[in-house]
């Protein structure tokens, strides 16, 4: 297993949900028979609106879904560079000790051994966070159902907008 394929990169669940982003099923206008009356138009038009509807919310699931995973996996890797920072603070803390204690005019040089911990301690944390970093700069905005919203607002009608002269919004 790569690390690509550990730490979130293109891994199968990620094509999957690729996967399932392009495939909502949507269908073209059914066509209407020229003597349908307003009754039968407006039934047709309501289950045309509750599919594009149900359809952006699948869409919005499909591609948020995607992103939270990958943001969650790089808030991991910053909790273990907190760790690692935490247990630095130890090392440093006994070597400040064993510094004193050799200032004080005992002759021995322990306190290096904590110094060394101590830097590779915030060695790992500063990898972790870098790693953190990276995955959290992989997170994305969900481009097409911004770009899918944008586009319904255009097509559904806003209560907000005044109706064209003669014509009513239905509330």
């Amino acid at each position: 297993m790569s690390i690509k394929d550990r730490f979130g990169g293109d891994s199968a669940a990620d094509t999957a949900a690729s996967a399932q982003i392009s495939g909502i099923a949507m269908y073209d206008a059914i066509p209407q028979p020229k003597d349908a009356s307003i009754g039968q138009l407006a039934k047709t038009a309501a289950e045309q609106v509750s599919t594009l509807v149900r359809s952006e919310i699948e869409l919005a699931k499909a591609e948020i879904g995607l992103q939270v995973k990958r943001g969650a996996i790089g808030s991991i890797f910053f909790i273990v560079a907190a760790v690692f920072a935490l247990m630095s603070f130890f090392p440093f803390i006994m070597m400040w000790a064993n510094l004193f204690s050799l200032w004080l005019g005992t002759e021995t040089w322990d306190w290096c051994g904590y110094l060394i911990v101590f830097l590779l301690l915030l060695v790992f944390a500063g990898i972790f966070v870098g790693i953190g970093i990276w995955k959290m700069k992989q997170v994305e905005k969900p481009e097409k159902t911004i770009e899918s919203v944008e586009k319904l607002k255009e097509v559904v009608p806003s209560s907000t907008k005044p109706a064209p002269s003669g014509y009513t919004y239905l509330q």
